[in-house]
């Protein structure tokens, strides 16, 4: 059965020619693919399961791929997962990003250069609850294979305290370089 938007949090994003609409009801994550014509391809379908606790979603496209995003696990203790999906539904199992099994991990940004993707969040790296953070970067292949790439920890800033506001992610394909904001 399909479901419907909680606290209105809907994703749009355009990839392989039509529209992945991607929604959140009771921790799981839902999409459904819309033609560019407006009409529904195919029926809406789960990409999280429930004992993800999805929350705190994001996607990108590739292409012909699309890569979303999310915190789940625990209230205190998020991993960030992933799933890869293409317009054929979804591409490989559940894709685990981090587990360290420290706090935060939201929210999450991506961003594509047109192949792989860069995944950024914030962690905590102190003892459990000490609120010392740092930005975390891991690479996503087309095939789901995760490398790390950045942590603030190696700039001269070093870790940070209190919360992370927010976190961006872009990249610049020609250059094959990845940009982290904050």
């Amino acid at each position: 059965s399909a479901s419907t938007p909680v606290n209105g949090h809907v994703l749009i994003v355009v990839a392989g020619g039509s529209y992945l609409v991607c929604w959140a009801d009771s921790g799981v994550i839902y999409g459904q693919w819309v033609s560019p014509a407006g009409s529904l391809n195919g029926t809406a379908f789960a990409i999280s399961g429930a004992t993800t606790q999805a929350r705190d979603f994001n996607l990108a496209a590739s292409g012909t791929q699309v890569l979303v995003t999310w915190s789940g696990g625990g209230s205190y203790r998020p991993v960030v997962y992933g799933q890869l999906l293409t317009t054929s539904g979804l591409a490989g199992g559940t894709i685990t990003i981090d587990d360290n099994g420290l706090a935060s991990d939201n929210p999450i940004a991506i961003a594509s250069d047109g192949t792989d993707f860069l995944v950024v969040f914030p962690d905590e790296v102190g003892p459990v609850d000490s609120r010392i953070w740092q930005l975390v970067g891991r690479r996503v292949s087309a095939g789901g294979a995760t490398y790390n790439v950045l942590s603030t920890s190696n700039l001269p800033t070093g870790p940070f305290t209190n919360n992370a506001a927010a976190t961006a992610a872009l990249v610049d394909s020609t250059n094959q370089s990845g940009v982290l904001l904050t």
